[in-house]
Parts: structure tokens; C-alpha cells; sequence
């Protein structure tokens, strides 16, 4: 069938995360009073959700960012002697790809040239406080003694809107209710909008040594890709919530043999298609099968055994049939769906029957 069935985590926050790594070498002295000021006010303004990390050039050891405005004195002489270099802090920011980074001083790093044309120059945002920090050269993006209102303005730039998806993408379950499943000529996707956390544990189909990312669209209009490391999910094994009661069980077989039922709620015979009694009071009809305590749009597995009918409900849009095939809550039906691994994607193949048959002998319906 050339697909498989994987988990996989996205971390991130909608507020993102930021890098500050700052000079406090000899060349930039002058300048120190200018710099703390600056990073003082980004940090003020900067939201609480931001993951914001401190550095001082020339050496890899993080500072905490919430004691600047009282340390950062002891902390520039600490680093006084250090120099201009990049590199130890280069070590740790490669290590996190997604974060932005801002180097604030005052005179050139004498090692920036040794990461020209890399991705960490091209997330850097070079600020000079008096001379440049790059010289004559274009390595990353220098701006000049910007106010703290414009450094934050340039640099806070939240995530918007984040789609996950990829090469024959079929989302089992998540645990962000914030996300959103949508299809189009036959790609599956999950997205969301204007979360306070984008991050979500997943557990999905999908073609096996194909690419499944989440797109981060930020505010600026500005997107970026992350990569998902699927790994391969365990066979599931799920509780069964409980059993029909006799009278669920008569309901039961009698839908198996599409024959009519007599209805406990109501008194008269229904279809044997029908999972709602309207002839009573209750606003939104009685259930048939009340043992279930299920909600309208959920999906309901029964599985016959010796004497009894076990039953699970999931609230997840989607339902396995088998390794392959789907179905997938549309409103107030569910459509299957069968996946191609040509074109890794999927095609529907019709409507759900009430009392679907599925692999290992049970049978579906949506509530």
C-alpha cells in the first residue's frame, strides 16, 4: 500500500523566539550605555510569550534576559575582554535554525565573514550603535542606531497561520484543538490561525521517506518551512469504553440484518438505519444507543464478540478503516477515502454506509 503510520511533535509558540547577542569589547565601550538601553526597552516590549535568548560575543554561555536591566553592567565587564567574535555563539545558534537573531555593537566582528552566504547571516540582523559591524562588506542586514520601538517592530514578527501537510498526508489525530482539517484535490492539510500555541502532537498516514512539514505563515506576510521528524507510531491498542446493553444489543443485530427496530425511547419502529429517535421531547432526539454517551459529528466503532458488542467513540474527524482507507467527517456525512501511492494522494471512493464494515470484524457509523 507504500504508506505508513507515523507521530510527530511541532513545537511553536505563536509569539516565536529571538536571539540578542551583544558586544561588550573594547570597541564597543562607548557604546554600552547606548546598547543597554536599547536591549533593555526590546525586552520591556517584547511579549512574555517570546522565547527571547541573551549572548555576549565571543563566548557561547547564555545570560538570563530578565536580569538585564540589573546585571548588564557586571555582565559587559565580564565579557570586556572577549572580542568581536562570533563564533562561540554561532556553535549555539545553529543548533536552533528557526530563531531569529539580532548582534547589537559598535565595530566590526572580525570573524563575520567566515559565515558569509549561511543561513545564520541570512535570520541576523546586524545593529550598529557606531561603527559598522560589517565594514564596507553586505554579509546580513545592518541597521543604525534604531530606537527600541523600531528594533522591536523589526524583529517581533509573530506567527500568523500555520498549515501542516505533505506526500500523502492523513491526519489520525491531534492534540491542538485549534487545528482545523481541510482538503484540497485530494491533499489533506491541518491548519490554524491566531493561536496563542501552534504546537500540536500528531498522529497521521503518510508515504513513507516523503516530506511532511509544518508552513509557519508570519505576520509580516513572510513564511517559513519546518520539517517534521516522523517516527514510525506504535500498533495501537485502545480500551474499549464499555458494551451495548440487551436492548442496544436487539437495536444492534437487527440494523446488521437492515431490519426494523422497535424503539425503546418512543415506543415505535425506525428504520434500521437510524442512530437518533425525534419522537420525543428532547430538543435534539434521544440516541438508541444512550450507552455510548456520544455527541452528533462523532464516530462510534461496535465490535460483536461472544455474548456482547463492544463499542469505542472517537470525536477525531477522521476514522481508519484500514491501513489505506478512511473516512473522513464532511458536516453531517462521512466520505472514504482511498489513497493512491502513484500520486500519494487521496481519492475519494464514496459515502459511508451506516454500520461500515472495517478491518478486524467491527463496523462505524457517524453519530
Amino acid at each position: 500500500m507504500n504508506i505508513g503510520e507515523y507521530s510527530a511533535t511541532l513545537s511553536l509558540a505563536s509569539g516565536g523566539s529571538l536571539a540578542l547577542v551583544l558586544d561588550a569589547s573594547e570597541s564597543a565601550e562607548q557604546a554600552q550605555a547606548e546598547i543597554s538601553t536599547l536591549v533593555t526597552g526590546v525586552l520591556t516590549a517584547l511579549p512574555a510569550r517570546v522565547a527571547c535568548r541573551l549572548f555576549f560575543l565571543g563566548n557561547a554561555m547564555p545570560y538570563s534576559p530578565g536580569d538585564f536591566p540589573l546585571k548588564a553592567a557586571g555582565w559587559f565587564r565580564e565579557n570586556r575582554g572577549r572580542g568581536s567574535i562570533l563564533a562561540p555563539v554561532a556553535a549555539v545558534l545553529d543548533s536552533q535554525p528557526e530563531m531569529p537573531v539580532v548582534i547589537i555593537g559598535a565595530g566590526p566582528i572580525f570573524d563575520l565573514e567566515d559565515w558569509a552566504d549561511t543561513p545564520l547571516l541570512a535570520r541576523t540582523t546586524l545593529v550598529a550603535m557606531g561603527q559598522s559591524l560589517q565594514g564596507e562588506m553586505a554579509y546580513a542586514l545592518e541597521i543604525e542606531r534604531p530606537s527600541p520601538n523600531d528594533l522591536f517592530q523589526r524583529v517581533h514578527d509573530p506567527v500568523a497561520t500555520v498549515r501542516i501537510g505533505g506526500d500523502g498526508f492523513m491526519p489520525l489525530g491531534w492534540d491542538n484543538a485549534g487545528y482545523r482539517l481541510s482538503q484540497l484535490a485530494g491533499a489533506f492539510q491541518l491548519t490554524s490561525e491566531r493561536l496563542d500555541e501552534f504546537g500540536t502532537m500528531l498522529h497521521f498516514l503518510a508515504a513513507p521517506g516523503g516530506c511532511v512539514k509544518a508552513v509557519a505563515t508570519l505576520a509580516s506576510g513572510q513564511s517559513r518551512d519546518i520539517v517534521l521528524e516522523p517516527q514510525l507510531a506504535p500498533t495501537e491498542r485502545f480500551d474499549w469504553q464499555g458494551s451495548l446493553t440487551a436492548a442496544e444489543m436487539n437495536i444492534f443485530q437487527a440494523a446488521l440484518r437492515h431490519e426494523d427496530f422497535a424503539c425503546p425511547s418512543c415506543g415505535g419502529r425506525h428504520r434500521w438505519d437510524v442512530l437518533t429517535c425525534t419522537e420525543g421531547a428532547a430538543l435534539l432526539g434521544t440516541p438508541v444507543y444512550p450507552s455510548l454517551k456520544a455527541q452528533p459529528g462523532q464516530f462510534a466503532l461496535f465490535q460483536p464478540g461472544q455474548g456482547t458488542v463492544r463499542f469505542r467513540v472517537t470525536a477525531s474527524d477522521v476514522f481508519t478503516l484500514e491501513l489505506g482507507r478512511v473516512v473522513v467527517r464532511e458536516g453531517q456525512r462521512g466520505t472514504m477515502y482511498a489513497y493512491q501511492p502513484m500520486s500519494a494522494r487521496w481519492t475519494a471512493s464514496g459515502l459511508l454506509q451506516p454500520y461500515q464494515p472495517v478491518e478486524g470484524g467491527g463496523y462505524v457509523v457517524l453519530l
